[in-house]
């Protein structure tokens, strides 16, 4: 298989709708593909951001594909495994790497996932409020006695 090929064919191929999930991914193939152009493959794994997995693992999963394997069938989600196996890798495929490799390759994997789903819940966080906000809100409220809902809207504008 070969790196640069098949990163091509998946460029096109997702470039073809750009919303949601087909976005998604585009967006990291594209990212992949211009820092191998720049500086050809990175020299350890350490670039999460550039990591496809986050991207098919929740697919691979649901179809019952066991994409944390070393030499299991990745079904139509193939090419894209390999294509980041051999990114993050130096060129190697899935089952060229060591047991030894493919466990830190896995690991690297897992970082990765967790690194996209805390971005994704430090957009969330951000707009909400703790526990002890909501509270102190509810104190307020009650002290004011804002009875109406108009009143409440007026205070609660004013306190943003």
């Amino acid at each position: 298989m070969n790196f640069e090929t098949e990163i091509k064919k998946l460029v096109d191929a997702y470039s073809q709708n750009e919303e949601g999930i087909s976005g998604f991914r585009h967006s990291k193939l594209f990212k992949m593909y211009d820092y191998y152009l720049k500086y050809g493959f990175p020299e350890e794994r350490s670039m999460v951001e550039l990591s496809l997995v986050p991207a098919h693992f929740q697919e691979a999963n649901y179809d019952g594909i066991h994409w944390s394997g070393h030499f299991e069938d990745l079904g139509h989600l193939t090419n894209s495994f390999e294509v980041d196996c051999m990114f993050h890798n130096k060129g190697k495929t899935r089952k060229e790497l060591t047991p030894s490799e493919f466990e830190q390759y896995m690991k690297f994997s897992y970082k990765a996932i967790d690194a996209a789903l805390d971005r994704n819940r430090s957009k969330t966080a951000s707009n909400s409020i703790s526990k002890a906000e909501f509270d102190e809100l509810l104190e307020e409220i009650e002290k004011k006695e804002l009875k109406s809902k108009k009143s409440f809207w007026s205070w609660l504008v004013g306190k943003a």
